[in-house]
């Protein structure tokens, strides 16, 4: 960490914390990451791409989605389960507090 920013080698959090899979897809679950990391507890997380894509998760469903790498393209993504498909991100380079602006 560096002051207020956490960062996470997503490689090495697939050793270092148990996995949760969602459909086929095995990673870290994304509450246990927002724990981990003691991020300000919210109503809702926004999950944000490199290409300014972003989706708002609220905490209540942080349990359900995991961060895991993509085998195709080694990107970072999330995966949601029993929510839209649209929540998912591809290349995934933040996560922080819907309120934190």
């Amino acid at each position: 960490s560096s002051g207020d920013t956490g960062f996470l080698v997503v490689e090495n959090a697939l050793e270092f914390f148990e996995l949760d899979q969602v459909e086929e897809f095995i990673g870290v679950n994304l509450l246990e990451l927002v724990e981990y990391f003691g991020l300000k507890q919210a109503d809702s997380y926004i999950l944000e791409a490199s290409d300014g894509f972003s989706v708002e998760i609220a905490h209540e469903d942080l349990d359900k989605g995991i961060v895991y790498i993509r085998e195709d393209s080694g990107q970072v993504a999330t995966r949601f389960d029993d929510l839209p498909r649209n929540t998912s991100i591809r290349d995934l380079m933040s996560l922080r507090p819907a309120d934190q602006e």
